[in-house]
């Protein structure tokens, strides 16, 4: 009897069944290696589940692992294109790492500021020149009301 069960596929639908609620439910308790687990063993059975991918790139989400939910959510919509949770989700994602990649932006162009280590410690920067109340003076105010525009040109541009 095992054996038609497993010549049929019926053995592996049902394992595949069992192991993708079980990942649904650990996903649901926050215990994301535990579910991964499990629907990579799903995966095993049935690498064509749409829903399974988008599930596994949900948790990569949640876990902040944004290139590699990337990666599986095109897997996701590589097989149905039109899947609205993989695309809901891989937009999202894409979203996501934009803003970790403009403050990643922000963060390296604030720290290649000649004098941005003296700004970031309360110093005056350019030279040791302090603020005289003239606008032709180097000063704290100066370089950071630069980076601000900066800042607001990118909020600008990606909202």
């Amino acid at each position: 009897m095992a054996n038609t069960l497993d010549s049929s596929g019926g053995c592996n639908k049902s394992w595949s069944s069992i192991h993708c609620n079980l990942a649904h439910v650990y996903r649901k308790q926050n215990l994301f290696d535990k579910s991964l687990l499990h629907f990579n063993k799903v995966l095993r059975i049935n690498n064509k589940d749409v829903n399974v991918h988008s599930a596994i790139g949900l948790i990569y989400l949640k876990l902040g692992k944004v290139s590699k939910a990337i990666e599986v959510l095109h897997v996701a919509l590589s097989i149905l294109p039109n899947d609205p949770i993989a695309l809901d989700l891989l937009d999202k994602a894409l979203e996501s790492n934009l803003r970790v990649s403009t403050k990643k932006l922000l963060n390296d162009d604030l720290l290649a500021t000649p004098g941005s280590k003296d700004q970031l410690s309360n110093k005056s920067i350019g030279g040791g020149r302090r603020r005289t109340g003239r606008g032709n003076s180097t000063s704290e105010l100066g370089s950071s009301s630069s980076v601000y525009r900066r800042i607001k040109e990118i909020k600008k541009w990606w909202c």
